[in-house]
């Protein structure tokens, strides 16, 4: 006995009932395999396009903490700059005025990220030599460790950033998945309500192609 919803196929005249119940039921029992397969397929998209979905939000709380640090990296870098040319003006002041003493104060306070350029910027001559640099600060031996980390921290932001991207596609891609299976689902449940043989085969076969497509797609996406 056909299951509650189903319309059996009507016997065309000469056709053997009893066959028509086989392939009836034969039917019927194709299109609740379609199902199941289908709601346990919906079950694992939605799980996974949930599960990219937290990713990218991960991902893009991390890129915003990153580029938070790197401000605060670049704004102490601004201020260790600031710090360092104020002492060399002063440097200099002292030194042009002959104050010697003075000169030696303020060098002998130089931040030790200054010194090593200030030492390789006096090795250049640069009273007598007119192709040195005009200031420490443009010495490769001037390098700060806060600009330095503002930068490694905006890369691992953009990286981040790529990483949410990558999960919001994946999820995007999940979700189309799921609506697929909705397809499928929908087809499967209005051919149980056809009774012309024709259109009930043709909407069954059209889930069953669906469903051996959305399954192949589904297993090349990235699980989270």
């Amino acid at each position: 006995m056909a299951e509650e919803g189903w319309e059996p196929d009507i016997p065309e005249p000469g056709e053997d009932p009893a066959r028509v119940k086989r392939r009836d039921r034969i039917l019927e029992l194709i299109v609740v395999a379609i199902l199941s397969v289908t709601s346990l397929l919906t079950a694992v998209a939605s799980f996974e396009a949930t599960r990219w979905a937290g990713e990218q939000t991960d991902h893009q709380n991390e890129a915003a903490r990153l580029r938070l640090d790197a401000s605060r990296a670049e704004t102490d870098a601004s201020a260790s700059v600031t710090i360092d040319m104020l002492a060399f003006s002063s440097f200099l002041d002292a030194y042009g005025s002959g104050n010697t003493e003075l000169a030696d104060f303020y060098r002998q306070r130089f931040r030790d990220e200054l010194l090593p350029a200030f030492n390789a910027w006096i090795a250049t001559d640069p009273r007598n030599n007119p192709d040195a640099p005009n200031s420490p600060f443009e010495m490769p031996e001037y390098q700060l460790a806060s600009r330095a980390n503002a930068e490694a921290f905006d890369q691992q932001a953009e990286q981040e950033a790529e990483l949410a991207i990558k999960a919001a596609t994946a999820s995007e891609q999940y979700v189309q998945t799921v609506v697929l299976f909705a397809m499928i689902l929908f087809l499967g449940g209005m051919s149980s309500r056809i009774a012309l043989d024709e259109a009930r085969l043709g909407m069954v076969c059209l889930a069953l192609l669906l469903l051996v497509a959305s399954t192949v797609r589904l297993a090349t996406l990235p699980f989270a």
